[in-house]
């Protein structure tokens, strides 16, 4: 019988039974161990003795932001800084621009500028007379009304004493020779108030404008003639428990 090549384990086991079955021979033969082979301890690996332990360096540490929390509330107050900023800037450049009443005509909030009132003394009573001027000759009668006829122009109510929120008209009677533009300039407590300039006008006509206060104080309207001055009418805007005095 030819030797057979060692083999490890149970495929050289199953090769001797296949073998002592082909072979009548063999099969009252006692079975011979399997020689074994006592490979020994398993060496070490190279550059690690048995006594060495191998660390690991811990690889978790502490958490933190990525973002300190300082940073985050200064930013928070520079943002909301500068948009208060932005927000005065614009306002202040709205309202030096006039673009700011504008908006407020256009939205139907427009309000009158604030009136230094004349509360801490008794107002006096307007003169009674108006003055004229070089175009008293194209504008030579006006007058100050509670109440006027809308349609005609006409005072019914002639007057130079108001109260807070009463209406002040102005009427006025036009003899112009020539095209020419009326403009109304009124004054409170010695200080420009508003203009109104109407439209051209060529023919005799009576005109009239409104104005409004809230607060006590000392007025007078200037009507103008292509600029020059026509006539001027005096009033006094007073509560009801201010007497007044005689001018």
């Amino acid at each position: 019988m030819l030797p057979v090549p060692y083999q490890d384990g149970k495929a050289a086991a199953q090769q001797s039974l296949l073998l002592m079955s082909q072979d009548p021979s063999m099969r009252d033969t006692l079975l011979l161990p399997i020689p074994t082979y006592d490979l020994g301890p398993l060496a070490p690996y190279p550059g690690i003795e048995e006594s060495d332990s191998l660390h690991i360096p811990a690889m978790y540490t502490k958490p933190r932001a990525v973002i300190p929390t300082y940073r985050i509330i200064s930013g928070l107050l520079s943002t909301l800084i500068i948009f208060a900023l932005l927000c005065t800037g614009a306002g202040y450049y709205a309202k030096v621009t006039g673009k700011l009443t504008f908006l407020q005509r256009f939205f139907g909030d427009a309000r009158l500028q604030n009136i230094s009132a004349s509360t801490a003394r008794s107002l006096p009573d307007p003169p009674g007379f108006p003055t004229y001027g070089p175009a008293k000759n194209i504008i030579n009668s006006a007058s100050t009304a509670a109440k006027i006829d809308p349609q005609t122009g006409i005072a019914l109510q002639p007057t130079n004493i108001f109260t807070p929120g009463q209406i002040v008209y102005v009427t006025y009677s036009v003899h112009p020779k020539s095209m020419g533009i009326v403009t109304l300039k009124w004054y409170t407590n010695g200080m420009l108030y508003k203009t109104v300039t109407n439209p051209p006008i060529s023919d005799t006509k009576n005109g009239y404008s409104t104005v409004q206060f809230t607060q006590p104080v000392e007025g007078k309207v200037e009507i103008y003639w292509n600029d020059k001055l026509a006539i001027t009418l005096f009033f006094v805007v007073r509560s009801l428990s201010d007497p007044g005095t005689g001018a």
